[in-house]
């Protein structure tokens, strides 16, 4: 223990020396661990290892993500992984999907379809062969080119 004194109308105190330790003889009584407890700083902390059984989230801290954790903002950079349908997810860049499929009723009616009836309005380029194996298939309007095989109309 160390202790500083002054005298009546002094200004500045004065260390006593040498410190003494604080003991449990001659009078006083010694918990049996007491002699190896920590110190202070960290008397409102108790070690994980120091604890058994299981905590009421009442005793988490408030920034703890827990399994049953709803309504979460991550700010900032996140490295890891989901798992999961992401069916609740909201707010999403489709420019970041790299794999998986995207349901038809989620795309832009702008987009053709190969299961499905398609219209197309405005000048449409086709680089490629277009076949049109359908029997009822129409095409209208001017056409030039080659014409390779029959035309009834």
């Amino acid at each position: 223990m160390e202790l500083d004194a002054r005298t009546n109308g002094a200004s500045n105190f004065d260390t006593l020396a040498p410190r003494q330790a604080v003991l449990p003889v001659p009078y006083s009584m010694f918990a049996e661990n007491a002699g190896v407890a920590n110190v202070a700083f960290s008397a409102n902390s108790v070690a994980a290892s120091n604890i058994a059984g299981a905590m009421a989230f009442g005793q988490l801290p408030g920034t703890l993500i827990t399994n049953d954790a709803t309504g979460l903002t991550l700010d900032g950079a996140f490295s890891g992984s989901f798992t999961g349908d992401g069916g609740g997810m909201t707010n999403l860049n489709a420019s970041q999907l790299t794999s998986g499929t995207v349901a038809d009723g989620l795309l832009s009616t702008n987009v053709a379809l190969l299961d499905g009836t398609n219209f197309f309005t405005g000048t449409n380029s086709f680089a490629g062969v277009v076949l049109a194996t359908n029997a009822s298939n129409v095409i209208n309007g001017a056409f030039t080119g080659n014409l390779v095989g029959q035309c009834d109309r």
